[in-house]
């Protein structure tokens, strides 16, 4: 959990045998002469079986800002970040500390920027080196440019390590959008984002570091967002996004006895995006019925930029073909609400959707094709000002079919049934949101007595779900998060289930 709005957050919970431990902060003293912040977020973890694992991710920041001259101030930043695993992973431990002085600026109303340099100190698997950094970061709000208003972003930062690693980061942000007098609008937007990696990495779990892997990503995308009020009680829609991503990965020397040091592996991704909308409204009913259009794919390819021997490139060549992948998907929906009274709230949501996931290697048996219904009718009224009281119920059809033989026994229909009522409580001090669950899951495999060894099963749970808030000051609040479960779950004989 992130602190919003600024302050001091504290958690402890426990799942099984997993305690979260949370600590975040988001502090600030401002004064005329100077203005301080400090902001933190934690978060531990511990896994209890016959050993403890622990796992620490801590992220702190100092900011000091001194107001020099009308509209430009000096910025004195620290940060600290933390990550550290006591299991044996590639990436155990992570230290970095680091000071920057800069100056930032708003000349503008629409306009403003910071830019810093500073010194960094990092550690990584027990390797420590000390380098220059240096960062820019932009902003522009609501640029007026003729009937359009412009929104952009731009961070652009630099880490030198040493001599063998460099870190570097571009992310750049702009959207226009054009508002209608009647409601409509029109959005188009375009991001482009690089990113530099360069770390050690051990080749050999428990070896020292033998090698420094470079990670490049580079990557495109544009979306844009169509509201067109026709009328008063109708409503047009359209959204699209297209991405475009290309990850590369590769080490500066061949390592003898691993091939895949000698390669250099890249993967390129593409999406496309398309939904459409038409929304009826009235009074007391409002009813959206939508379609969409989605498209993934990806492939990889690997590339000799070292010596290596034939048959290893082939190999590897053989294990990046694949992970060659393409998911399209065609889905409806309908959602729509009633308020018969002015306590009396009805919603209903339906999605229906068709995925369809195919690879183009023969030694690949993930192609399948997944179709799903999900229906979901919702009541609640409102009993005081107080009290809210509700039912849900839902149901969803899912049926999973593997293409090839290989993995057709897989073939199966999972129902499932959900029944949830709540309670909401309002008060001045204390906010309760009380929610039991009935939920039945029958897992059905086609196959099931023609040779296949699968056998179906049958899932069921009932739980109870809170989230209490007390509020015992203006500035302090506790929230506990409840979640009390029982699950069972068995074999189902489906042909003789009534």
């Amino acid at each position: 959990m992130i602190v919003d709005q600024g302050g001091v957050l504290f958690g402890v919970d426990k799942i099984a045998n997993t305690f979260v431990f949370t600590g975040n902060a988001d502090i600030t003293a401002p004064s005329d002469d100077l203005a301080i912040r400090f902001t933190n977020q934690y978060r531990g973890t511990a896994f209890r079986t016959v050993t403890t694992a622990v796992r620490d991710d801590q992220s702190a920041q100092l900011s000091l800002t001194v107001p020099t001259i009308r509209g430009l101030a000096t910025i004195v930043r620290s940060a600290w970040v933390l990550s550290q695993d006591s299991r044996s992973l590639g990436l155990s431990s992570l230290n970095r500390i680091s000071g920057a002085v800069g100056i930032a600026g708003d000349p503008t109303p629409w306009w403003k920027y910071e830019a810093l340099g500073g010194i960094e100190s990092t550690t990584q698997l027990g390797i420590q080196a000390t380098g220059p950094l240096a960062g820019v970061r932009t902003f522009v709000s609501s640029l007026p440019l003729d009937l359009w208003s412009l929104n952009g972003t731009m961070l652009a930062d630099w880490h030198y390590l040493d001599a063998r690693r460099t870190n570097a980061d571009l992310d750049l942000r702009a959207d226009l959008r054009r508002d209608l007098n009647d409601g409509s609008y029109l959005r188009v937007g375009g991001a482009f984002g690089s990113l530099v990696r360069q770390y050690f990495t051990a080749l050999v779990v428990g070896s020292a570091p033998e090698d420094v892997e470079s990670r490049n990503e580079d990557r495109m995308s544009f979306d844009a967002d169509v509201l067109y009020i026709a009328l008063p009680n109708l409503t047009f829609g359209l959204t699209g996004f297209v991405m475009a991503n290309a990850i590369e990965r590769s080490y500066d020397d061949a390592v003898v006895g691993v091939p895949l040091t000698a390669v250099a592996r890249t993967s390129d991704e593409s999406i496309f995006d398309l939904d459409g909308r038409v929304t009826v409204s009235g009074p007391k009913l409002s009813a959206t019925i939508g379609a969409g259009l989605y498209r993934r794919t990806e492939a990889n390819i690997a590339d000799s930029i070292h010596v290596i021997a034939s048959d290893d490139l082939a190999s590897l060549r053989s294990q990046e073909f694949q992970r060659d992948n393409q998911t399209d998907r065609t889905r409806w929906y309908l959602r729509g609400w009633w308020t018969p009274s002015s306590v009396d709230t009805v919603s209903a949501d339906w999605t229906w959707f068709l995925l369809r996931y195919d690879t183009p290697s023969s030694f690949n048996d993930d192609d399948r094709d997944e179709l799903n219904a999900i229906a979901t009718i919702r009541y609640s009224r409102r009993l005081s000002e107080l009290l809210t009281a509700g039912l849900a119920i839902s149901g969803q059809f899912t049926h999973f079919v593997f293409l090839k033989a290989s993995r057709s026994a897989l073939n199966n229909q999972i129902n499932a049934i959900r029944l949830a009522p709540f309670v909401r409580i309002t008060g001045r001090v204390v906010n309760m949101r009380p929610q039991f669950e009935i939920l039945a899951n029958y897992t059905v495999y086609d196959f099931e007595g023609e040779g296949a060894s699968v056998r179906s099963y049958g899932f069921r749970q009932l739980s109870y779900r809170d989230s209490i808030e007390i509020r015992l000051t203006n500035y302090l609040r506790l929230e506990a998060p409840v979640l009390i479960r029982y699950f069972e779950r068995s074999t189902l004989l489906w042909n003789n289930f009534s």
